[in-house]
């Protein structure tokens, strides 16, 4: 299975939460809530108007461990494509059909896959979001891919942001996992990459996100490490 194949080293179940982490939760979950209630008043629009109106690229719902499910927007991750380096456009599928290639050609080497996303507020307060799917083979390069969604919610304050980011990276690495079910995936250690570090203000960011990250049964990294998000996903956004 590939739960087996990918299992996290060291990262031992959460029991109990730490307050800052609990804060955390509850402010993520929130925002989400907020999002849904303004979603679900606009009920006089159908839903694929809805989304071309409003430029909201849905996710499918996933449900975390800790958070509860997103907005219940009916949509499937699968419909929307992911960017490659070369410039073309393929879905998860053919993501992950790229990924077992990258791998098979050298099986003697170290894998990586690392999910990450950055953000970039707009004037309005809203915020385009870029999710990079990074497989990198240790030592000698790699590949990625990666999608843009531009989302009309209002972010406020960068906490409620970077939070979002790290929920989107979330959702894409479960439903990526959904997609391997249906293959022989080769081994590789699996990622989630977080665009806060210790220099700046998303230091006081940092225990709550790999917290949330954890609960999901994810390993997490911060800057310097967490290329996927700093480095790949920035450079599209």
């Amino acid at each position: 299975m590939v739960e087996e194949q990918i299992a996290l080293r060291n990262v031992p179940e959460p029991r109990w939460l730490g307050l800052g982490i609990i804060i955390g939760l509850i402010r993520s979950i929130g925002a989400r809530e907020r999002r849904c209630l303004s979603l679900e008043q606009t009920d006089a629009v159908s839903e694929r108007q809805l989304l071309e109106d409003t430029k909201i690229e849905a996710r499918q719902s996933v449900e975390l461990t800790i958070l509860p499910k997103a907005c219940s927007l009916k949509t499937n991750l699968m419909q929307y494509l992911f960017n490659t380096s070369f410039g073309s456009q393929i879905n998860p599928q053919e993501v992950v059909e790229e990924i077992i290639k990258f791998i098979n050609a050298d099986q003697r080497r170290h894998y990586k896959v690392t999910i990450g996303t950055d953000s970039e507020r707009t004037p309005d307060n809203t915020a385009d979001f870029v999710t990079a799917i990074v497989v990198y083979r240790v030592g000698n390069g790699g590949r990625y891919f990666w999608r843009r969604a531009e989302n009309k919610t209002k972010y406020h304050t960068l906490r409620d942001r970077i939070t979002e980011e790290v929920l989107i990276s979330l959702e894409i690495a479960k439903e990526l996992l959904n997609v391997m079910k249906n293959f022989e995936m080769p081994k590789f250690d699996l990622e989630i990459h977080v665009d806060v570090g210790t220099n700046g203000e998303t230091r006081t960011m940092i225990q709550e996100l790999v917290g949330i990250i954890r609960a999901n049964h994810f390993e997490a990294k911060t800057k310097p490490e967490s290329y996927a998000a700093s480095k790949v996903a920035d450079r599209h956004v």
